[in-house]
């Protein structure tokens, strides 16, 4: 495969004999990534722990790569897999493991690596590609940008030891922890939450026949022994929530160590804009640090305008980037290659 006209650089199929070097490189990003934003974790700043995360990427199903060596040296490389289920139905990943780059390689080389690897996808009837990428490294960001894709997605942290240990409260605001009795509330406020994000300007899908499930698993938090959910009252009526739980499957290069996740983020519509979930977002942080966790994570749509307003304000800073291009499926049938028959 080819590269840069001119260049010395070949593209080639990712395959075991570049994991080692993979390593490496991938190493070398993860303590560049840190020592610009210190909640990006530095879990594979070895190359072992690195080999050990790319190995067991690369033996995912359906997982594909493309590497870009000069001579015996890799330069770059990126590595996609497949996903199948109903929002995206088809669709291809990028991961934090998933690129890296050698120092002072070109991040236009990104557009090859891309070209290659997403050739296979849209042969195959992949559309919907995404890329999770480390806010870190803007010029990253850009390449992709520069490949159209857009942001869907905000990742964000904030260090705990930074967070008031005692915080004030809020006149008329009572929180608690939810337990087994709350499974209808926690249940009610499920939809809320769906219905909030299926607006504009987000407008994300969920689909009718996930609803029921949603609610169930909504009230399950209330008896589960992982999830910290509070509910915040006003004269005895819940009136506000958010639920805290340990990442199931971290990423390795994005997720910050010793972290825990803040989501099923809500609150009743007439009750908005009084300060409800910064209250919340206060006792919860604090009640997180005092359980032993260095940081809280968390994600939201970038078009959720409420949540990406709010979250920053209480000192949540991004940290990584969902990205997603959707190419036009029409492709498939029309590769430019001809026009329609016409009669005579």
């Amino acid at each position: 495969m080819s590269c840069h006209e001119g260049s010395d650089t070949s593209l080639r199929t990712f395959g075991v004999d570049h994991l080692s070097q993979a390593a490496e490189l991938l190493a070398q990003r993860v303590s560049r990534l840190h020592q610009i934003e210190p909640a990006l974790p530095r879990r594979l700043e070895e190359p072992r722990a690195a080999l050990s995360a790319l190995t067991e990427l690369w033996g995912l199903p359906h997982t594909s790569g493309v590497a870009a060596v000069a001579g015996d040296r890799l330069e770059a490389y990126l590595i996609g897999g497949l996903k199948l289920e109903p929002i995206w139905g088809r669709s291809a990943w990028v991961r934090g493991p998933g690129l890296a780059l050698a120092d002072g390689t070109d991040t236009t080389l990104i557009a090859d690596l891309y070209a290659e690897l997403g050739e296979a996808w849209v042969r195959d009837g992949v559309y919907y590609h995404f890329a999770l990428m480390p806010v870190a490294e803007p010029e990253v960001i850009h390449a992709w940008f520069a490949l159209s894709f857009g942001l869907e997605q905000v990742h964000a942290a904030i260090d705990l030891r930074a967070v008031e240990a005692s915080p004030a409260s809020t006149e008329g605001i009572t929180i608690r922890r939810a337990g087994p009795d709350d499974a209808d509330t926690l249940a009610g406020f499920s939809e809320l939450i769906w219905r909030e994000l299926v607006r504009a300007p987000v407008w994300g899908l969920t689909l009718p026949e996930a609803v029921a499930e949603i609610r169930s698993g909504y009230a399950e938090l209330a008896s589960d022994d992982t999830a910290t959910v509070w509910i915040a009252e006003h004269s005895g009526r819940p009136v506000g929530l958010q639920g805290y739980w340990e990442h199931e499957d971290p990423d390795p290069v994005l997720v910050p160590e010793k972290a825990v996740t803040m989501s099923v983020v809500s609150t009743l519509p007439e009750m908005r804009r009084r300060g409800i979930q910064s209250a919340l977002t206060r006792h919860g942080l604090a009640q997180a640090r005092a359980a032993g966790y260095e940081f809280c994570e968390t994600d939201w749509r970038s078009a959720n305008r409420g949540v990406a307003r709010m979250l920053p304000r209480r000192g949540f800073r991004p940290i990584a980037y969902r990205l997603v291009r959707r190419v036009d499926a029409r492709i498939a049938w029309a590769p430019g290659r001809g026009g329609l028959s016409s009669r005579s």
